[in-house]
């Protein structure tokens, strides 16, 4: 959702109404997505909290892979890396962006 969001937002000051458009839509397929897993785990916690805290703990422990880091395109090994780069010096999706959704779900 902050990817997208942030993407978008730099379409529309480049001048490209239908990607700003389209990253907007996203953003907020996103945030639909979040506010459902919202609610399955406030039902789960309200059923099985120890359950709920187990998953929750092994999934943080085995870290969360992002689907950009299995992207390819057969010839840049260090790919994923490369474009982390890029989103991080436009701001597009930084590691303070990551940290806060850490807080979020640990809250």
């Amino acid at each position: 959702k902050i990817s997208h969001g942030n993407v978008g937002k730099l379409a529309r000051e480049a001048g490209d109404k239908n990607l700003a458009q389209i990253c907007a839509r996203i953003a907020g397929d996103e945030a639909r997505h979040e506010k459902a897993y919202q609610r399955f785990c406030t039902e789960i916690l309200k059923r099985d909290p120890d359950g709920l805290l187990e998953v929750f703990a092994d999934m943080m422990k085995g870290q969360i892979v992002m689907p950009a880091e299995l992207m390819t395109d057969g010839k840049d090994k260090d790919l994923y890396k490369n474009f982390s780069e890029v989103a991080q010096n436009l701001g597009v999706y930084t590691a303070l962006d990551y940290a806060e959704i850490i807080k979020h779900l640990v809250s």
